[in-house]
C-alpha cells in the first residue's frame, strides 16, 4: 500500500504544496473570524492567567492539574504587552485559580478580548502546524492524494476548528502527540541518533503539555515489542523525553528541587483523585458522577462530522472485509488510536469531545489512506463533499457543532452540553443581540466566567423552579446557558421550569433566550 493508484499522481504532487496551504490558509481564516465573536470559555483565563504567573513569578501554584507548556506558550505574547496580574487580590494567595483568571482578564488595562486575542491566536498557529506535519507525513508515506484528504478531514473538522482557537491544553497535547507517535515509528523502522532524539523531544514535549499524554508510553512500549528497536536507543529515547519535560518545570526546580517537578506530581495526584472520584457528566439525559465506559463513542457519533464518522466505519469495514497487510506506518497510527481509546473508554472524567483530539488526528491519517485504497472514488468525493457543506453551514458557532444524523446543534443539549456546546463563549454574541432590541438588563443563569457588566450588560438572577414567588415577580428577558438547563452542574430540575417553555432565541447554540416580561397594561 505504497502510492495509490487510480488518481494522477505526478499532477497532484504539482498541486499538493499550493493546495495544502490553500486549505490550512481557509481554516485559519474561519479560526480568526469566528474567534473574534466570542467570550472567554471557562478555562481560557485560568491557563492564561496561570501561564503568565509562570513566566513573571517562577512560582508554579495554580492550575498545577495540567502541565506549563501550553499555558506558557500562550502567555508568551502577553509578557511584550502592559497587562498586570491581580495579585493584590486574595485568589492569589488562596490558589483559587478560576478567581484569579477572571480578575487578570476583567480588571486589567486591556479589554479581555484584547489580551485573549493574542493568546488564541498561539494556539491557531499550533493548529496549523499539526495540519502540516500531518499532511506532509502523510503524503511522504501515501502519496499526495491520502494527505490532501487527510488534511482536509482535518482543516474543515468543526470540532477541531473550534478547540484549535482557544487558550487551552486540548490542540498542544495532540499535536505533539502525533508527532512523537511517528517519529517513534521512524525509529522502529531505521535507527538513528537524530530520530531518537526528536522522538524523545516529541515525547517529553506531549507530557509537558497535558497528562492524558502518558498514553503514549503504553503505545511507545506496544510498537517496541513489535520492532524492538534495542536498549541504547530505547534509553536515549527515554533520557532526552525526560530533560525535554524538565525544561518548562526549570522555574518550579528552583523553587522545589527533585528528580520530578513538585507541581507535575502535585497534578498528577490531583488527576488520579478526580479520576478516582469522578466528575459530574451529562448524557442523552442521564447524570453521573462516574461517567458512563460508552460516552465517548456516543459523543464521536454525534459530535463527529457525519463525513468523518461515516469514513471511520467504512475505513473499519474495508479493514475486516479487505485484510490488507497494513505497512508500519499504519501500525503506528492503529496502535496510537486503539491505546488512546482505551484510556477515554476506563475515563471516569466525561467532558467533552476534546478529550478525543489525540485519538482524531491519528484516525484521520488512517482511515483516509484505507478509504482512497479500497473504496469507490465517488464514495469518497461523496464524504468530502459532506464534511465541507457541514462546516461551512455551522460557521461561526464550532463549538456547538452536532451532525446532522444527531439533528444539528439546535438537537445538541438532547446529547451532551458543557464544553461540547455550552463553555460560556456567546457572551458577546448574547450582547450584539441585546443591543439590537435595545435591552440593557437581563435575568440570566450562566455557565461560565465571562462577566456580563464588562460587556455592559446589566444582569439579575434568575430564580429556580422551587422559588414560586421570585417566579411570579419577574418581568425581563432571561439568558440561561443551556448546561444549567440540562445539568449536571446545577441541581437536577432546578430549572425545569423554563424547559417547559419555548425560547424565543438562541444565542450560538448555547445561551437560551426567553421573554418572561409582564403584559403591559392597557
Amino acid at each position: 500500500m505504497a502510492r495509490l493508484t487510480g488518481y494522477n499522481a505526478n499532477q497532484l504532487d504539482r498541486l499538493f504544496l499550493p493546495a495544502a496551504l490553500l486549505i490550512l490558509a481557509v481554516m485559519a481564516t474561519v479560526q480568526i473570524g469566528s474567534i473574534r465573536q466570542e467570550a472567554q470559555t471557562f478555562d481560557e483565563g485560568t491557563h492564561l492567567a496561570a501561564g503568565l504567573s509562570y513566566w513573571k513569578t517562577g512560582d508554579y501554584r495554580m492550575n498545577p492539574e495540567h502541565p506549563p507548556l501550553g499555558k506558557l506558550l500562550c502567555a508568551l505574547p502577553l509578557l511584550f504587552t502592559d497587562v498586570r496580574l491581580p495579585f493584590e487580590y486574595p485568589s492569589w494567595d488562596q490558589k483559587d485559580e478560576l478567581n484569579f483568571g477572571a480578575e487578570f482578564l476583567y480588571t486589567n488595562k486591556l479589554s479581555a478580548d484584547q489580551i485573549l486575542f493574542p493568546a488564541r491566536c498561539v494556539t491557531i498557529v499550533l493548529t496549523l502546524l499539526l495540519g502540516a506535519a500531518l499532511a506532509f507525513w502523510t503524503r511522504m508515506h501515501f502519496g499526495s492524494a491520502s494527505a490532501l484528504l487527510a488534511l482536509t478531514f482535518f482543516a474543515f473538522d468543526p470540532n477541531l476548528i473550534a478547540h484549535g482557537r482557544y487558550v487551552t491544553t486540548d490542540f498542544i497535547v495532540a499535536l505533539f502527540s502525533f508527532v512523537a507517535c511517528v517519529m517513534w515509528g521512524a525509529v522502529l523502522q531505521h535507527a538513528t541518533p537524530l530520530k531518537a532524539i526528536a522522538a524523545g523531544v516529541a515525547l517529553g514535549l506531549a507530557l509537558a503539555s497535558k497528562f492524558s499524554a502518558l498514553f503514549l508510553i503504553p503505545v511507545f512500549l506496544v510498537l517496541a515489542l513489535i520492532r524492538w528497536p534495542g536498549w541504547k536507543t530505547t534509553m536515549l529515547v527515554a533520557l532526552i523525553a525526560y530533560i525535554t519535560l524538565l525544561v518548562p518545570y526549570i522555574p518550579d526546580l528552583f523553587h522545589h528541587p527533585g528528580f520530578i517537578p513538585d507541581s507535575y506530581r502535585t497534578g498528577w495526584r490531583m488527576l488520579l483523585d478526580e479520576d478516582t472520584a469522578g466528575r459530574p457528566a451529562y448524557l442523552f439525559g442521564m447524570i453521573s458522577q462516574k461517567g458512563w465506559w460508552y460516552y465517548f463513542p456516543f459523543a464521536f457519533l454525534v459530535k463527529a462530522p457525519t463525513g468523518f464518522v461515516a469514513l471511520t466505519l467504512l475505513g473499519l469495514v474495508l479493514l475486516l472485509l479487505k485484510r490488507p497487510k497494513l505497512p508500519f506506518e499504519m501500525i503506528v497510527l492503529a496502535v496510537a488510536a486503539l491505546v488512546y481509546w482505551a484510556f477515554c473508554l476506563n475515563s471516569h472524567i466525561d467532558l467533552g469531545i476534546r478529550h478525543l483530539l489525540p485519538a482524531y488526528v491519528v484516525m484521520i491519517p488512517l482511515f483516509s489512506v484505507i478509504a482512497l485504497r479500497y473504496a469507490p472514488k465517488w464514495l469518497v468525493i461523496a464524504l468530502t463533499a459532506i464534511l465541507l457543506i457541514e462546516s461551512l453551514s455551522i460557521y461561526p458557532h464550532y463549538l456547538a457543532f452536532f451532525n446532522w444524523p444527531s439533528g444539528g446543534a439546535s438537537n445538541g443539549p438532547r446529547y451532551l452540553v458543557d464544553s461540547n456546546i455550552d463553555w460560556g463563549q456567546d457572551t458577546k454574541k448574547l450582547k450584539a443581540w441585546l443591543d439590537a432590541r435595545n435591552i440593557h438588563q437581563v435575568c440570566r443563569v450562566y455557565f461560565g466566567v465571562a462577566v456580563f457588566a464588562h460587556y455592559g450588560i446589566g444582569e439579575l438572577p434568575l430564580p429556580g423552579t422551587d422559588e414560586i414567588q421570585e417566579r411570579a415577580n419577574l418581568d425581563c428577558i432571561a439568558a440561561a446557558s443551556v448546561t444549567a438547563l440540562y445539568g449536571p452542574f446545577f441541581p437536577v430540575g432546578k430549572y425545569r421550569w423554563l424547559r417547559e417553555r419555548a425560547p424565543i432565541a438562541k444565542i450560538g447554540y448555547s445561551i437560551y433566550m426567553y421573554d418572561l416580561r409582564k403584559p403591559v397594561k392597557p
